[in-house]
């Protein structure tokens, strides 16, 4: 094993490991996460600008998603969901999760050697 390994850095694993994942959830279009983990489909593609988070939907299979609809402010998604619960089985939490996709930009500009607050 590795970690029996007097050589072995811990530290450079970890930081090894998350350079890859980051570098897997970062594409042409910009830094990802799948919220739907099951579907490699659909990716929920995230930016910060002006201390806001913003989502924007991809899905292989619907390519005029992405043309039709744009970057859409996390205000923006709070204000919709109600109504998206009371009409659909579709959980706008789930794909729109703000925890995660702070987490997916943190770790994309800790490989750019940025620190977003």
């Amino acid at each position: 094993r590795e970690a029996d390994n007097p050589k072995f850095d811990q530290k450079s694993a970890v930081n090894g490991y998350k350079k890859k994942r980051c570098r897997e959830m970062k594409d042409e279009r910009g830094i990802f996460y799948y919220p739907f983990p099951q579907n490699k489909e659909v990716r929920m593609y995230v930016q910060e600008k002006d201390d806001m988070i913003y989502f924007r939907l991809w899905n292989a299979e619907d390519p005029k998603l992405w043309a039709d609809h744009g970057w859409i402010p996390y205000d923006a998604i709070l204000q919709a969901q109600a109504m998206y619960e009371r009409k659909s089985a579709f959980n706008p939490r789930q794909a729109y999760d703000l925890d995660v996709a702070r987490a997916v930009l943190k770790e994309a500009s800790m490989l750019n050697g940025t620190l977003l607050q």
